[in-house]
């Protein structure tokens, strides 16, 4: 073979060798500009009484003391919930602490509560899978019952203190 072919050949093939490859070892970097992001902070998820609870029959001002069956309660608590987080979504819980009371009357309360939030105007809101801004708004809670008529002798002299109410505010996933 003539001598130039040959060293064309093998010119063209280094060439094309060094063309592929080229590609691969070329790389371009620069250096990385500081992160200029903004501050992240995690939100606040609470509740405070903000009075003690009242205990009235429901429909009227006047305080319960001594209920007896049929009678209907309303307990009143005043709140000031604080929530904040851009996605929070949250649900209200409501239980009065029954401690102290006979077993028969505690049963009987138990059983009964109703629950329901309000705002400042006294309207009724929801309390369920609500924003944190909606949270925010609620004022105070009631839970209500109707002592059984049904209860019987069991419960006389029965006796509770609704002195302390338990207001939970749970994230929703």
């Amino acid at each position: 073979m003539n001598r130039l072919v040959k060293v064309s050949i093998a010119g063209a093939a280094g060439i094309a060798l060094l063309l592929g490859g080229a590609g691969t070892l070329a790389l371009w970097n620069a250096a990385p500009a500081a992160f200029s992001g903004s501050a992240v902070q995690s939100g606040v998820l609470r509740v405070d009484f903000t009075s003690t609870a009242t205990a009235k029959y429901t429909g009227t001002n006047t305080l319960a003391t001594d209920i007896e069956p049929g009678d209907a309660v309303t307990v009143d608590q005043p709140i000031k919930v604080t929530a904040t987080g851009d996605t929070l979504r949250v649900t209200l819980g409501f239980t009065v602490d029954l401690n102290g009371s006979s077993t028969t009357l505690q049963h009987a309360l138990d059983q009964g509560f109703t629950f329901k939030a309000f705002d400042a105007a006294g309207a009724q809101v929801n309390y369920a899978n609500i924003s944190a801004a909606d949270a925010s708004l609620i004022t105070s809670v009631e839970g209500s019952f109707v002592l059984p008529t049904s209860a019987g002798n069991e419960l006389n002299t029965g006796s509770t203190s609704i002195g302390h109410t338990h207001v939970t505010v749970t994230q929703v996933p």
